[in-house]
């Protein structure tokens, strides 16, 4: 398994047992800024792997992405959950406006990436194709250039 990924499963599972102690204690706001904490870097540190390693992921550490992915929803839920409760609905809807942002940057640059890549490939594409075409053409010249001199 990728080093990265398996720090962003990792990070997940502190995420989890933060959250499970938050969910468990009386005092959950003075709590709620570590969790928020953990629950933020997890959530880079899943975004940055699956940039970093864009086409290098095996098919288990890919999974392994998702999984982590899905768990950060499922803590999402939770947190929100447990700062309605702690009656920080503002403060909540502040966070999460900013988590969003940083998730739709991610997606865009995610995209435009693959874009690149597609585009890369395509002109590699046309590369080839040129030289083969070339090497074709200077073949069948120095075909035609044998037959016209042998004769």
């Amino acid at each position: 398994m990728l080093a990265e990924v398996a720090g962003c499963v990792a990070l997940i599972k502190g995420v989890s047992e933060a959250v499970g102690a938050l969910n468990e204690s009386a005092n959950a706001a003075s709590q709620l800024g570590s969790v928020i904490a953990r629950f933020s870097k997890a959530n880079d540190q899943v975004l940055k792997t699956e940039k970093e390693n864009l086409g290098r992921l095996t098919v288990e550490d890919s999974i392994q992405i998702q999984i982590c992915k899905k768990n950060l929803a499922t803590f999402h839920r939770n947190l929100k959950d447990a700062m309605l409760i702690a009656g920080l609905a503002g403060d909540y809807a502040e966070i999460m406006a900013r988590v969003e942002e940083s998730k739709l940057a991610h997606e865009k640059r995610i995209s435009a990436m693959k874009r690149k890549q597609r585009e890369k490939e395509k002109e590699l594409q046309k590369m080839l194709e040129t030289i083969l075409l070339v090497g074709l053409v200077g073949a069948l010249g120095a075909v035609a250039f044998f037959i016209l001199f042998r004769m």
